[in-house]
């Protein structure tokens, strides 16, 4: 059981089971409520971007790579690309790509968090949450 109250006006993080749960009883009390739900890959998505062929190839042009060295490229990018500064040659590597593709259109400026600050979040469902999901993009939330 779900205090709804305490869910209304909230972006809701959990796995699809406990969606389904909540709907439910929202359902047999028979009252609108705002909630938006999300899993939390789709939250940390929204939080950095998707990787796109087109990026993929650009950054294989531009450093002179094979495909699957930019893809982990890429994909290491998307687990620090929150953070502004740390002091590593590696990552600082990773961020002059991040410059090189957001100079060249491949990753927008990324708004959503100046509206998640607007928001209240509750996770719920999810025993642990894996390190990449744990830093300082998550320190907004909450956990029920």
């Amino acid at each position: 059981m779900y205090d709804l109250q305490n869910l209304n006006n909230n972006i809701i993080i959990c796995p699809k089971n406990e969606q389904l749960k909540i709907l439910k009883e929202i359902n047999k009390i028979n009252l609108l409520f705002d909630i938006k739900f999300m899993s939390i890959e789709a939250f940390y998505s929204s939080l950095t971007f998707e990787i796109s062929n087109e990026m993929l190839f650009f950054v294989m042009k531009e450093l002179k790579i094979e495909y699957d060295v930019a893809k982990t490229y890429l994909e290491s990018l998307k687990d620090i690309y929150l953070f502004d500064e740390i002091e590593n040659e590696k990552v600082q590597f990773l961020f002059k790509i991040k410059k090189l593709l957001l100079d060249n259109g491949f990753i927008k400026k990324n708004n959503i968090l100046e509206y998640y600050n607007t928001k209240s979040f509750v996770i719920l469902g999810y025993n642990f949450i894996e390190n990449k999901y744990n830093g300082s993009q998550m320190s907004l939330l909450y956990r029920v």
